[in-house]
């Protein structure tokens, strides 16, 4: 259990020593080098109050996740090798400076500005209380009083106190959110208050609830392989901490849809360092080697056969809890995982198929135009080879204002149709909304995906896009049917300059 490793010194004695952690431990070091040498940085209000006027995310919150980094790098250190007063001095200083932050919630998620207002709680407001009480919980042999009782003050005013006395509306959400702000407040509130934590666990559970019915039955995650390491992580890491808060006697991995989810990763990748890119996701996102391979200590080693790093993976968001837990939860066995180059996976409830064979692989997906993260992106589709996409889905740009304002959204062109290996139909694009939607059926190894509802055009009676795949590759073959003339173009979306030649482009 985690908590027991965690603060046994001798576990933290062995990974200062072993050379299977060698890795992890070098990269500690070179976030060591380029986080906690240099001057703790600022977070500026000038910065904080740019958000509302240009939509600019990026001055504020990247010395604020620095700090978060550099917070997870000396914590870890502290614990690797206790004798360093060095580590402990820079460590107690940078939590000084986070105690000392305005607030813990992003500019991009307050309610109000100017007006000052402590009623809500967003993803990283709640994954601060709980690396902040999971550190003091670890080092509180260590730490000075002053510091831990900063940390009692502050994760009481800015989480705990504000959950106790406000609804948040991710209460009763089905994405990722759900999961990363109960689960922190749910594992904030088991280190700091455990006599409390029963009167809350009902919200919490009915919010975890609201998680799990966000994802199909296949245990598909709409929103991406790197929002299944964030949402999904934050669910297996409260589920962890709540098995061994009740002594097992409430055990959330027994659930079946869990098991299912807990194998998307295995299911995403198109090559060992290519993934399935649809939605927000990036086409190469790392994998937490904690989160693997607890997931594989707790169902057996024939799930979760996902290439992975057996190192730290990089994170710009300093997410304490999967950095310990990679040390934690690091097992060398699991470290050379068997990717299987030749398999299909047809994700009936989510409307994706995945196809790998030895000379390539892609992707389809159906689905509708409303999904967690969406894009409009019905019967788009990836080609992958050598470990990269040859047609590509071009996943999440950059986070804006505007990139998640319905009415901005789709004028960005990763969002829009017009960036995803779609037709273009008389000139227009997709539509955003659930009604606009894509039926997938799979038949004798072909995949028809149904496109005619997403383009909202009443003209358009057929559009259809089947895929058929050859050793060498697949044959697309799009079939339409307007009720008066309409123009069709083909779109097809690749990092690779074409070259165009006698009757075909390479």
């Amino acid at each position: 259990m985690f908590k027991q490793i965690a603060a046994d010194n001798n576990f933290w004695k062995k990974v200062s020593v072993d050379s299977a952690y060698k890795p992890m431990l070098d990269r500690l070091f070179e976030l060591y080098k380029k986080y906690c040498i240099c001057d703790i940085p600022a977070t500026k209000y000038s910065d904080y109050k740019l958000y509302f006027e240009t939509g600019d995310r990026l001055c504020y919150e990247l010395p604020y996740f620095d700090k978060r980094i550099r917070m997870n790098t000396l914590a870890l250190l502290c614990l690797i090798y206790p004798e360093n007063k060095d580590y402990l001095e820079n460590l107690q200083n940078t939590i000084w400076a986070i105690c000392d932050e305005y607030s813990w919630v992003l500019p991009a998620h307050v309610k109000s500005f100017p007006k000052t207002e402590y009623t809500t709680i967003d993803l990283f407001s709640a994954e601060t209380a709980f690396a902040l009480s999971e550190i003091k919980y670890l080092l509180k042999d260590k730490l000075d009083d002053i510091i831990k009782n900063r940390i009692d003050y502050q994760v009481d005013k800015n989480v705990l106190n504000v959950f106790k006395e406000n609804t948040q509306w991710w209460e009763f959400c089905t994405n990722n959110w759900a999961a990363v702000c109960a689960g922190s407040v749910g594992a904030a509130f088991m280190y700091q208050k455990p006599d409390e934590f029963k009167s809350i666990k009902p919200r919490i559970d009915n919010t975890m609830n609201c998680f799990l019915s966000g994802y199909p039955d296949d245990g598909t995650c709409l929103e991406g392989l790197a929002y299944w390491v964030y949402g999904f992580g934050f669910y297996i890491w409260y589920a962890e901490l709540l098995m061994e808060f009740t002594n097992g006697h409430e055990n959330l991995f027994e659930n079946k849809k869990v098991k299912n989810i807990a194998d998307f990763a295995g299911r995403i990748f198109l090559t060992p360092d290519t993934t399935v890119s649809f939605s927000d996701s990036p086409q190469k996102p790392k994998i937490m080697v904690g989160m693997l391979h607890f997931l594989k200590t707790v169902y057996g080693d024939d799930i979760c056969n996902a290439p992975h790093s057996s190192t730290i993976t990089d994170d710009h968001c300093g997410r304490w809890c999967h950095h310990i837990r990679s040390f934690v939860y690091f097992n060398p066995k699991f470290a050379n995982n068997n990717f299987n180059p030749n398999c299909e996976y047809y994700l009936r409830d989510s409307s994706w198929y995945i196809k790998r064979t030895p000379n390539y692989s892609f992707a389809v997906k159906g689905g509708n135009n409303d999904e967690p993260h969406n894009h409009n992106d019905i019967g788009s589709f990836i080609i992958a080879k050598n470990n990269m996409q040859i047609l590509a889905d071009l996943g999440c740009g950059a986070y804006t204002k505007q990139y998640f304002r319905p009415e901005t959204r789709y004028n960005i062109l990763c969002n829009s149709s017009f960036g995803h290996s779609v037709p273009i139909i008389n000139g227009k694009a997709q539509l955003a909304g659930k009604e606009y939607s894509g039926t997938m059926t799979v038949k004798d190894g072909e995949v028809t995906v149904d496109m005619t509802k997403a383009y909202g055009q009443n003209e358009l009676l057929k559009l259809e896009r089947t895929i058929c795949p050859n050793d060498n590759g697949i044959k697309l073959k799009d079939c339409f049917e307007f009720i008066n003339d309409g123009s069709y173009v083909c779109r097809l979306v690749s990092y690779i300059k074409p070259m165009p030649g006698q009757s075909k482009v390479i």
